[in-house]
Protein backbone atom coordinates (compact mmCIF):
# COMPACT_ATOMS: atom_id res chain seq x y z
CA UNK A 1 0.00 0.00 0.00
CA UNK A 2 1.36 3.50 -1.12
CA UNK A 3 2.16 5.81 1.98
CA UNK A 4 -0.23 8.41 2.31
CA UNK A 5 2.65 11.06 2.52
CA UNK A 6 4.02 9.49 -1.21
CA UNK A 7 0.59 10.03 -2.30
CA UNK A 8 0.20 13.74 -1.68
CA UNK A 9 3.35 14.17 -2.80
CA UNK A 10 2.74 12.96 -6.12
CA UNK A 11 -0.45 15.02 -5.90
CA UNK A 12 1.29 18.02 -5.67
CA UNK A 13 4.02 17.16 -8.31
CA UNK A 14 0.91 16.81 -10.79
CA UNK A 15 -0.80 19.51 -10.39
CA UNK A 16 2.64 21.76 -10.67
CA UNK A 17 3.23 20.03 -13.65
CA UNK A 18 -0.74 20.49 -14.75
CA UNK A 19 -0.26 23.97 -14.97
CA UNK A 20 2.89 24.29 -16.50
CA UNK A 21 1.54 22.52 -19.52
CA UNK A 22 -1.55 24.97 -19.22
CA UNK A 23 1.01 28.07 -19.31
CA UNK A 24 2.61 26.75 -22.28
CA UNK A 25 -0.59 25.49 -23.85
CA UNK A 26 -2.04 29.05 -23.29
CA UNK A 27 0.54 30.09 -25.08
CA UNK A 28 0.27 28.15 -28.48
CA UNK A 29 -3.95 28.71 -28.21
CA UNK A 30 -3.91 32.08 -27.42
CA UNK A 31 -1.89 32.80 -30.52
CA UNK A 32 -4.23 30.71 -32.53
CA UNK A 33 -7.12 32.10 -31.32
CA UNK A 34 -6.07 36.08 -32.08
CA UNK A 35 -3.72 35.86 -34.10
CA UNK A 36 -5.01 33.33 -37.51
CA UNK A 37 -7.65 35.74 -38.56
CA UNK A 38 -5.14 38.81 -39.08
CA UNK A 39 -2.34 36.25 -40.72
CA UNK A 40 -5.13 34.77 -43.48
CA UNK A 41 -6.69 38.35 -43.75
CA UNK A 42 -2.60 39.78 -44.28
CA UNK A 43 -3.03 37.31 -47.08
CA UNK A 44 -5.87 38.62 -48.41
CA UNK A 45 -8.67 36.45 -47.00
CA UNK A 46 -12.43 37.15 -47.80
CA UNK A 47 -15.14 36.95 -45.24
CA UNK A 48 -16.03 33.53 -45.41
CA UNK A 49 -12.71 32.38 -45.61
CA UNK A 50 -12.16 34.07 -42.55
CA UNK A 51 -15.30 32.38 -40.97
CA UNK A 52 -14.63 29.41 -42.08
CA UNK A 53 -11.36 29.58 -40.30
CA UNK A 54 -13.43 29.65 -36.95
CA UNK A 55 -15.85 27.18 -37.64
CA UNK A 56 -14.24 24.61 -39.93
CA UNK A 57 -12.27 22.98 -37.59
CA UNK A 58 -14.61 22.45 -34.93
CA UNK A 59 -17.42 21.22 -37.36
CA UNK A 60 -14.70 18.40 -38.58
CA UNK A 61 -12.77 18.03 -34.93
CA UNK A 62 -16.26 17.40 -33.76
CA UNK A 63 -16.68 13.66 -35.24
CA UNK A 64 -13.04 12.35 -34.33
CA UNK A 65 -14.78 11.98 -30.89
CA UNK A 66 -16.07 9.04 -32.26
CA UNK A 67 -12.38 7.26 -32.54
CA UNK A 68 -11.55 7.93 -29.12
CA UNK A 69 -11.61 4.76 -27.65
CA UNK A 70 -10.28 2.99 -31.09
CA UNK A 71 -6.74 5.14 -31.15
CA UNK A 72 -6.76 4.29 -27.55
CA UNK A 73 -6.72 0.36 -27.57
CA UNK A 74 -3.40 0.78 -29.73
CA UNK A 75 -1.20 2.29 -26.62
CA UNK A 76 -0.20 1.19 -23.25
CA UNK A 77 -1.56 3.97 -21.41
CA UNK A 78 -4.24 6.79 -21.73
CA UNK A 79 -0.95 9.11 -20.98
CA UNK A 80 0.81 8.05 -24.19
CA UNK A 81 -1.71 9.15 -27.15
CA UNK A 82 -2.30 12.43 -25.33
CA UNK A 83 1.59 13.15 -25.78
CA UNK A 84 1.77 12.02 -29.18
CA UNK A 85 -1.79 14.14 -30.38
CA UNK A 86 0.21 17.01 -28.57
CA UNK A 87 4.02 16.84 -30.23
CA UNK A 88 2.31 16.60 -33.49
CA UNK A 89 -0.03 19.25 -32.78
CA UNK A 90 3.41 21.34 -31.91
CA UNK A 91 5.24 20.22 -35.23
CA UNK A 92 2.00 21.27 -37.51
CA UNK A 93 2.54 25.16 -36.79
CA UNK A 94 5.93 24.72 -38.83
CA UNK A 95 4.11 24.80 -42.07
CA UNK A 96 1.89 27.02 -40.56
CA UNK A 97 4.43 29.22 -40.21
CA UNK A 98 5.88 28.61 -44.32
CA UNK A 99 2.60 29.22 -45.28
CA UNK A 100 3.62 32.57 -46.96
CA UNK A 101 7.12 30.79 -48.71
CA UNK A 102 5.29 27.80 -49.92
CA UNK A 103 2.06 28.77 -51.47
CA UNK A 104 0.68 32.36 -53.10
CA UNK A 105 -2.51 34.20 -52.62
CA UNK A 106 -5.81 32.12 -52.16
CA UNK A 107 -3.75 28.88 -52.03
CA UNK A 108 -1.68 30.14 -49.23
CA UNK A 109 -5.13 30.95 -47.59
CA UNK A 110 -6.55 27.69 -47.98
CA UNK A 111 -3.48 25.92 -46.86
CA UNK A 112 -3.43 27.67 -43.97
CA UNK A 113 -7.40 26.93 -42.86
CA UNK A 114 -6.79 22.76 -43.47
CA UNK A 115 -3.37 23.15 -41.45
CA UNK A 116 -5.48 24.35 -38.41
CA UNK A 117 -7.92 21.85 -39.09
CA UNK A 118 -5.15 19.25 -38.81
CA UNK A 119 -3.89 21.16 -35.10
CA UNK A 120 -7.33 21.47 -34.08
CA UNK A 121 -8.21 18.27 -34.73
CA UNK A 122 -5.24 16.76 -32.75
CA UNK A 123 -6.33 18.81 -29.95
CA UNK A 124 -10.28 17.34 -29.79
CA UNK A 125 -9.42 13.94 -31.06
CA UNK A 126 -7.35 12.97 -27.69
CA UNK A 127 -9.69 15.15 -25.31
CA UNK A 128 -11.62 12.26 -24.21
CA UNK A 129 -8.71 10.51 -23.23
CA UNK A 130 -6.90 13.26 -21.39
CA UNK A 131 -10.06 14.46 -19.63
CA UNK A 132 -10.52 10.79 -18.33
CA UNK A 133 -6.53 10.52 -17.60
CA UNK A 134 -6.62 13.37 -15.75
CA UNK A 135 -9.63 12.94 -13.36
CA UNK A 136 -7.88 9.76 -12.23
CA UNK A 137 -4.27 11.83 -11.08
CA UNK A 138 -6.01 14.32 -8.31
CA UNK A 139 -9.03 13.82 -4.99
CA UNK A 140 -12.09 14.84 -6.14
CA UNK A 141 -12.48 16.97 -3.35
CA UNK A 142 -10.18 19.32 -4.50
CA UNK A 143 -10.65 19.22 -8.40
CA UNK A 144 -13.19 22.11 -8.82
CA UNK A 145 -10.32 24.78 -6.91
CA UNK A 146 -7.94 23.34 -8.56
CA UNK A 147 -9.07 23.91 -12.10
CA UNK A 148 -10.33 27.55 -10.96
CA UNK A 149 -6.84 28.55 -10.18
CA UNK A 150 -5.39 26.76 -13.07
CA UNK A 151 -7.67 28.24 -15.50
CA UNK A 152 -7.65 31.90 -13.77
CA UNK A 153 -3.73 31.75 -13.84
CA UNK A 154 -3.50 30.51 -17.80
CA UNK A 155 -6.03 33.24 -18.85
CA UNK A 156 -4.17 36.20 -16.93
CA UNK A 157 -1.25 35.08 -18.86
CA UNK A 158 -2.85 34.98 -22.42
CA UNK A 159 -3.44 38.64 -21.72
CA UNK A 160 0.32 39.28 -21.36
CA UNK A 161 1.14 37.22 -24.48
CA UNK A 162 -2.06 38.96 -26.75
CA UNK A 163 -0.47 42.87 -25.93
CA UNK A 164 3.17 41.01 -26.36
CA UNK A 165 2.81 39.63 -29.53
CA UNK A 166 0.21 42.41 -30.85
CA UNK A 167 2.77 45.19 -30.31
CA UNK A 168 5.52 43.54 -31.62
CA UNK A 169 3.39 43.07 -34.85
CA UNK A 170 3.07 46.82 -34.87
CA UNK A 171 6.46 47.44 -34.07
CA UNK A 172 7.81 45.61 -37.19
CA UNK A 173 7.19 47.56 -40.58
CA UNK A 174 4.33 46.30 -42.84
CA UNK A 175 6.76 45.13 -45.45
CA UNK A 176 7.83 42.18 -42.68
CA UNK A 177 4.83 41.87 -41.05
CA UNK A 178 4.00 37.82 -42.64
CA UNK A 179 7.95 37.45 -41.17
CA UNK A 180 6.69 38.25 -37.84
CA UNK A 181 4.01 36.05 -38.48
CA UNK A 182 5.99 33.46 -38.94
CA UNK A 183 8.40 33.83 -36.00
CA UNK A 184 5.32 33.54 -33.70
CA UNK A 185 3.90 30.64 -35.01
CA UNK A 186 7.40 28.97 -34.69
CA UNK A 187 6.80 30.11 -31.33
CA UNK A 188 3.65 28.74 -30.51
CA UNK A 189 5.18 25.09 -31.74
CA UNK A 190 8.14 25.42 -29.93
CA UNK A 191 5.57 26.36 -26.67
CA UNK A 192 3.28 23.09 -27.29
CA UNK A 193 6.34 20.92 -27.51
CA UNK A 194 7.48 22.30 -24.47
CA UNK A 195 3.75 21.77 -22.72
CA UNK A 196 3.93 18.17 -24.16
CA UNK A 197 7.10 17.66 -21.85
CA UNK A 198 5.49 18.78 -18.76
CA UNK A 199 2.74 16.54 -19.90
CA UNK A 200 5.38 13.37 -20.04
CA UNK A 201 6.02 14.06 -16.52
CA UNK A 202 2.90 13.44 -14.67
CA UNK A 203 1.88 9.94 -13.58
CA UNK A 204 0.18 7.10 -15.78
CA UNK A 205 -2.61 6.01 -13.95
CA UNK A 206 -3.35 2.33 -15.62
CA UNK A 207 -1.33 -0.32 -17.74
CA UNK A 208 -2.09 -2.52 -20.87
CA UNK A 209 -4.06 -4.63 -19.37
CA UNK A 210 -6.76 -2.33 -18.35
CA UNK A 211 -6.27 -0.28 -21.32
CA UNK A 212 -7.44 -3.32 -23.30
CA UNK A 213 -10.29 -4.23 -20.89
CA UNK A 214 -11.70 -0.84 -21.28
CA UNK A 215 -11.98 -0.90 -24.76
CA UNK A 216 -13.21 -3.55 -25.36
CA UNK A 217 -16.05 -3.04 -23.07
CA UNK A 218 -16.98 -0.39 -24.68
CA UNK A 219 -19.50 -0.76 -27.87
CA UNK A 220 -19.70 3.40 -29.56
CA UNK A 221 -23.53 3.23 -30.98
CA UNK A 222 -24.03 7.02 -30.83
CA UNK A 223 -25.91 7.85 -34.04
CA UNK A 224 -28.08 4.41 -33.31
CA UNK A 225 -29.07 5.49 -29.87
CA UNK A 226 -29.89 9.19 -30.85
CA UNK A 227 -33.82 7.99 -30.75
CA UNK A 228 -33.94 6.70 -27.28
CA UNK A 229 -31.62 9.34 -25.85
CA UNK A 230 -32.90 12.24 -27.40
CA UNK A 231 -35.81 12.34 -29.90
CA UNK A 232 -37.72 10.73 -26.62
CA UNK A 233 -36.08 12.56 -24.07
CA UNK A 234 -37.70 15.88 -24.22
CA UNK A 235 -35.80 18.10 -21.13
CA UNK A 236 -32.53 17.37 -23.88
CA UNK A 237 -34.09 17.54 -26.77
CA UNK A 238 -35.46 21.17 -25.51
CA UNK A 239 -31.41 22.05 -24.57
CA UNK A 240 -30.36 21.07 -28.38
CA UNK A 241 -32.83 22.73 -30.40
CA UNK A 242 -31.78 25.54 -27.91
CA UNK A 243 -28.41 24.62 -28.64
CA UNK A 244 -28.65 24.62 -32.62
CA UNK A 245 -30.87 28.42 -32.23
CA UNK A 246 -27.94 30.44 -30.17
CA UNK A 247 -24.74 29.06 -31.61
CA UNK A 248 -26.14 29.50 -35.37
CA UNK A 249 -27.24 33.19 -34.66
CA UNK A 250 -24.13 33.54 -32.84
CA UNK A 251 -21.36 32.27 -35.20
CA UNK A 252 -23.39 34.37 -37.97
CA UNK A 253 -21.62 37.63 -36.86
CA UNK A 254 -19.49 36.86 -34.20
CA UNK A 255 -16.55 35.60 -36.16
CA UNK A 256 -16.39 38.44 -38.76
CA UNK A 257 -15.11 40.76 -35.94
CA UNK A 258 -11.40 40.53 -36.48
CA UNK A 259 -12.27 41.13 -40.69
CA UNK A 260 -14.64 44.21 -39.51
CA UNK A 261 -11.77 45.39 -37.28
CA UNK A 262 -8.85 44.69 -39.39
CA UNK A 263 -10.12 45.55 -42.47
CA UNK A 264 -13.13 47.63 -42.33
CA UNK A 265 -12.61 49.55 -39.32
CA UNK A 266 -8.63 49.52 -40.32
CA UNK A 267 -7.46 49.16 -36.86
CA UNK A 268 -3.76 49.00 -36.15
CA UNK A 269 -2.73 45.00 -34.63
CA UNK A 270 -1.97 46.85 -31.34
CA UNK A 271 -5.93 48.57 -31.36
CA UNK A 272 -7.17 45.12 -32.60
CA UNK A 273 -5.45 43.53 -29.07
CA UNK A 274 -6.77 45.72 -27.06
CA UNK A 275 -10.04 44.69 -27.99
CA UNK A 276 -9.16 40.93 -27.52
CA UNK A 277 -8.04 41.98 -23.86
CA UNK A 278 -10.99 43.63 -23.06
CA UNK A 279 -12.92 40.09 -24.26
CA UNK A 280 -10.36 38.11 -21.88
CA UNK A 281 -10.85 40.36 -18.87
CA UNK A 282 -14.22 39.96 -18.69
CA UNK A 283 -14.25 36.45 -18.49
CA UNK A 284 -11.60 36.20 -16.22
CA UNK A 285 -12.89 38.70 -13.87
CA UNK A 286 -16.49 37.02 -13.88
CA UNK A 287 -14.81 33.08 -13.46
CA UNK A 288 -15.30 32.96 -9.85
CA UNK A 289 -19.01 34.86 -9.61
CA UNK A 290 -20.22 32.29 -12.36
CA UNK A 291 -18.96 28.84 -10.43
CA UNK A 292 -21.06 30.39 -7.53
CA UNK A 293 -24.21 31.11 -9.18
CA UNK A 294 -24.49 27.91 -10.91
CA UNK A 295 -23.24 25.75 -7.77
CA UNK A 296 -26.36 27.45 -6.25
CA UNK A 297 -28.86 28.74 -8.20
CA UNK A 298 -28.56 26.28 -11.01
CA UNK A 299 -27.20 26.39 -15.10
CA UNK A 300 -30.10 27.40 -16.22
CA UNK A 301 -30.65 30.57 -14.93
CA UNK A 302 -27.23 31.79 -16.20
CA UNK A 303 -28.28 30.16 -19.73
CA UNK A 304 -31.42 32.17 -19.76
CA UNK A 305 -30.02 35.44 -18.61
CA UNK A 306 -26.78 35.78 -20.31
CA UNK A 307 -29.03 34.88 -23.81
CA UNK A 308 -30.93 38.14 -23.23
CA UNK A 309 -27.66 40.26 -23.29
CA UNK A 310 -26.35 38.53 -26.44
CA UNK A 311 -28.20 40.23 -28.86
CA UNK A 312 -27.54 44.07 -27.20
CA UNK A 313 -23.67 43.18 -27.26
CA UNK A 314 -23.47 42.27 -31.12
CA UNK A 315 -26.04 45.02 -32.11
CA UNK A 316 -25.11 48.11 -30.35
CA UNK A 317 -21.52 47.99 -31.08
CA UNK A 318 -22.70 47.88 -35.47
CA UNK A 319 -24.64 51.38 -34.28
CA UNK A 320 -21.56 52.41 -32.58
CA UNK A 321 -19.26 51.33 -34.71
CA UNK A 322 -17.55 54.76 -34.82
CA UNK A 323 -16.67 54.97 -31.50
CA UNK A 324 -13.08 52.85 -30.27
CA UNK A 325 -14.09 52.81 -26.88
CA UNK A 326 -17.66 51.83 -27.18
CA UNK A 327 -16.05 48.57 -28.81
CA UNK A 328 -13.65 47.97 -26.61
CA UNK A 329 -16.17 48.60 -23.46
CA UNK A 330 -18.96 46.36 -25.43
CA UNK A 331 -16.10 43.55 -25.79
CA UNK A 332 -15.15 44.03 -22.38
CA UNK A 333 -19.05 43.21 -21.56
CA UNK A 334 -19.20 40.19 -23.45
CA UNK A 335 -16.17 38.87 -21.78
CA UNK A 336 -18.35 38.86 -18.52
CA UNK A 337 -21.75 37.70 -20.23
CA UNK A 338 -20.18 34.71 -22.28
CA UNK A 339 -17.80 33.14 -19.24
CA UNK A 340 -21.22 32.81 -17.40
CA UNK A 341 -22.65 31.42 -21.05
CA UNK A 342 -20.09 29.34 -21.26
CA UNK A 343 -19.64 27.98 -17.78
CA UNK A 344 -23.07 26.89 -17.69
CA UNK A 345 -23.14 25.06 -21.42
CA UNK A 346 -20.39 22.95 -20.26
CA UNK A 347 -21.97 22.67 -16.60
CA UNK A 348 -25.30 21.32 -18.07
CA UNK A 349 -24.47 17.96 -19.08
CA UNK A 350 -22.70 17.23 -15.08
CA UNK A 351 -25.56 18.79 -13.61
CA UNK A 352 -28.53 17.75 -15.50
CA UNK A 353 -27.48 13.89 -17.07
CA UNK A 354 -26.98 11.55 -14.32
CA UNK A 355 -25.92 8.55 -16.86
CA UNK A 356 -23.98 7.97 -20.08
CA UNK A 357 -22.50 11.27 -20.00
CA UNK A 358 -20.01 10.23 -22.76
CA UNK A 359 -22.84 9.80 -25.49
CA UNK A 360 -24.77 12.69 -24.29
CA UNK A 361 -21.85 14.63 -24.36
CA UNK A 362 -21.07 13.87 -28.00
CA UNK A 363 -24.61 14.63 -28.91
CA UNK A 364 -23.83 18.20 -27.70
CA UNK A 365 -20.58 18.10 -29.78
CA UNK A 366 -21.42 17.42 -33.29
CA UNK A 367 -24.89 18.97 -32.55
CA UNK A 368 -23.07 22.27 -31.56
CA UNK A 369 -20.25 22.12 -34.10
CA UNK A 370 -23.04 21.70 -37.08
CA UNK A 371 -24.88 25.01 -36.18
CA UNK A 372 -21.24 26.96 -35.87
CA UNK A 373 -20.71 25.98 -39.35
CA UNK A 374 -23.89 26.61 -40.73
CA UNK A 375 -24.16 29.66 -39.20
CA UNK A 376 -20.65 31.18 -40.65
CA UNK A 377 -22.01 29.95 -43.56
CA UNK A 378 -25.55 31.76 -43.57
CA UNK A 379 -23.38 34.78 -42.20
CA UNK A 380 -21.20 34.79 -45.53
CA UNK A 381 -24.21 34.23 -47.18
CA UNK A 382 -25.72 37.64 -45.94
CA UNK A 383 -22.31 39.53 -46.20
CA UNK A 384 -22.84 38.48 -49.89
CA UNK A 385 -26.15 39.56 -50.58
CA UNK A 386 -25.45 42.95 -48.40
CA UNK A 387 -22.09 43.43 -50.65
CA UNK A 388 -23.94 43.09 -53.95
CA UNK A 389 -26.80 45.65 -52.64
CA UNK A 390 -25.24 48.29 -50.49
CA UNK A 391 -21.75 47.79 -52.69
CA UNK A 392 -19.99 48.99 -49.27
CA UNK A 393 -18.15 46.59 -46.79
CA UNK A 394 -19.04 48.16 -43.84
CA UNK A 395 -22.47 48.06 -44.58
CA UNK A 396 -23.02 44.39 -45.45
CA UNK A 397 -20.80 43.69 -42.16
CA UNK A 398 -23.19 45.96 -40.00
CA UNK A 399 -26.01 43.81 -42.09
CA UNK A 400 -25.04 40.93 -40.55
CA UNK A 401 -24.15 42.10 -37.25
CA UNK A 402 -27.87 43.28 -37.06
CA UNK A 403 -29.13 39.78 -38.63
CA UNK A 404 -27.08 37.84 -35.89
CA UNK A 405 -28.83 39.73 -33.31
CA UNK A 406 -32.04 38.89 -34.10
CA UNK A 407 -31.41 35.23 -34.25
CA UNK A 408 -29.68 35.62 -30.84
CA UNK A 409 -33.00 37.22 -29.43
CA UNK A 410 -34.96 34.22 -30.66
CA UNK A 411 -33.07 31.76 -29.31
CA UNK A 412 -33.35 33.67 -26.00
CA UNK A 413 -37.09 33.45 -26.32
CA UNK A 414 -36.76 29.67 -27.12
CA UNK A 415 -34.68 29.46 -23.58
CA UNK A 416 -37.70 30.14 -21.70
CA UNK A 417 -38.47 26.03 -22.71
CA UNK A 418 -35.50 25.01 -20.87
CA UNK A 419 -36.45 23.32 -17.43
CA UNK A 420 -35.34 25.25 -14.30
CA UNK A 421 -35.07 22.77 -11.29
CA UNK A 422 -33.77 24.91 -9.12
CA UNK A 423 -36.45 27.29 -8.02
CA UNK A 424 -34.66 29.80 -5.87
CA UNK A 425 -34.97 33.31 -6.42
CA UNK A 426 -32.42 35.50 -7.82
CA UNK A 427 -31.99 38.53 -10.11
CA UNK A 428 -29.08 38.13 -12.56
CA UNK A 429 -30.03 40.81 -14.66
CA UNK A 430 -29.79 43.09 -12.42
CA UNK A 431 -26.34 41.92 -10.88
CA UNK A 432 -24.88 41.43 -14.95
CA UNK A 433 -26.14 45.56 -15.61
CA UNK A 434 -24.68 46.55 -12.13
CA UNK A 435 -21.68 44.42 -12.85
CA UNK A 436 -21.39 42.47 -9.89
CA UNK A 437 -19.63 39.62 -11.35
CA UNK A 438 -16.64 41.70 -11.99
CA UNK A 439 -17.01 43.28 -8.35
CA UNK A 440 -16.93 39.51 -6.98
CA UNK A 441 -14.45 38.49 -8.85
CA UNK A 442 -11.69 41.43 -8.34
CA UNK A 443 -12.21 40.12 -4.29
CA UNK A 444 -11.74 36.37 -4.98
CA UNK A 445 -9.61 36.30 -7.79
CA UNK A 446 -6.36 36.60 -5.74
CA UNK A 447 -7.92 33.45 -3.27
CA UNK A 448 -7.65 31.74 -6.21
CA UNK A 449 -4.12 32.23 -7.53
CA UNK A 450 -2.98 31.76 -4.01
CA UNK A 451 -4.63 28.74 -3.27
CA UNK A 452 -4.24 29.42 0.60
CA UNK A 453 -7.24 30.60 1.15
CA UNK A 454 -10.63 28.65 0.76
CA UNK A 455 -13.33 30.90 -0.25
CA UNK A 456 -16.48 31.57 1.19
CA UNK A 457 -18.69 33.75 0.17
CA UNK A 458 -21.74 35.18 2.83
CA UNK A 459 -24.22 32.29 1.40
CA UNK A 460 -21.22 29.71 1.72
CA UNK A 461 -20.50 30.61 5.73
CA UNK A 462 -24.38 31.15 6.32
CA UNK A 463 -24.43 27.28 5.08
CA UNK A 464 -21.81 26.34 7.08
CA UNK A 465 -23.21 27.66 10.40
CA UNK A 466 -26.28 25.91 9.61
CA UNK A 467 -24.14 22.88 9.12
CA UNK A 468 -22.23 22.99 11.92
CA UNK A 469 -25.36 23.62 14.41
CA UNK A 470 -27.50 21.30 12.51
CA UNK A 471 -24.40 18.26 13.82
CA UNK A 472 -24.73 20.50 17.36
CA UNK A 473 -28.15 19.90 17.50
CA UNK A 474 -28.27 15.99 15.91
CA UNK A 475 -25.22 15.27 18.25
CA UNK A 476 -27.12 16.49 21.56
CA UNK A 477 -30.34 14.71 20.36
CA UNK A 478 -28.40 11.38 19.61
CA UNK A 479 -26.17 11.37 23.17
CA UNK A 480 -29.49 12.15 24.73
CA UNK A 481 -31.31 9.27 23.27
CA UNK A 482 -28.34 7.32 23.69
CA UNK A 483 -28.43 8.32 27.78
CA UNK A 484 -32.02 7.72 28.20
CA UNK A 485 -31.93 4.23 26.28
CA UNK A 486 -28.87 3.34 28.77
CA UNK A 487 -31.22 4.52 31.58
CA UNK A 488 -33.98 2.35 30.30
CA UNK A 489 -31.53 -0.60 29.56
CA UNK A 490 -30.37 -0.26 33.33
CA UNK A 491 -33.96 0.14 34.27
CA UNK A 492 -34.84 -3.59 32.48
CA UNK A 493 -31.51 -5.24 33.87
CA UNK A 494 -33.06 -4.57 37.42
CA UNK A 495 -36.38 -5.93 36.57
CA UNK A 496 -34.98 -8.61 34.93
CA UNK A 497 -32.52 -9.36 38.15
CA UNK A 498 -35.60 -8.82 40.16
CA UNK A 499 -37.59 -11.14 38.14
CA UNK A 500 -35.26 -13.99 38.38
CA UNK A 501 -34.25 -13.58 42.13
CA UNK A 502 -38.49 -13.77 42.49
CA UNK A 503 -38.20 -17.37 40.16
CA UNK A 504 -35.39 -18.84 41.89
CA UNK A 505 -36.97 -18.37 45.52
CA UNK A 506 -39.90 -19.66 44.22
CA UNK A 507 -37.92 -22.33 42.71
CA UNK A 508 -36.47 -22.90 46.08
CA UNK A 509 -39.88 -22.74 47.86
CA UNK A 510 -41.50 -25.36 45.56
CA UNK A 511 -38.52 -27.47 46.03
CA UNK A 512 -38.73 -27.46 49.94
CA UNK A 513 -42.45 -28.65 50.12
CA UNK A 514 -42.09 -31.78 48.13
CA UNK A 515 -39.34 -32.64 50.25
Amino acid sequence: MVPYKKIKENVKKNMHFSIMDGVFWVLMNTIAITFLAPYIIELGANPLQVGLLSSLPIFISAFTVLLSYKILKYFRSKKAPVILSVTIQAALWIPIALTHVLFKENLAIWFAIIIYILIYTCGIIIYPIYTDWFRRLLPISIMGNFFARKHIIIETISIFVILGIGYFLDFINSNETLIGFSIIFLFAGVARFISSRYLNKIDVTEDRESILRETSEVRTSILKRFNNDVINNRIFLNYLIFIVLFYFGFYIGTVYWPYFLLKVLNYSYSGYIWWKVALVSGTILSLSYWGYISDNYGVIKIIKTTSFFMPLLVIIPAIFYYSNFIIIFLSFLSGVVLGGFNLAINNYLYKNIKKDVIHYTSYFIIIQSTAILLGTLFGALVIKLAQNHFNNDLYALLAVFIVSGIFRFIAYLYSNNLKDKDKGLLNLYRSIVLQKPVYFGLKKITYFVSGKVKILTPKFKENSIKITEFRKNKTKELFNSIKKEKTSLLNLKSKITREEKRMIAKFNKNKKDRL
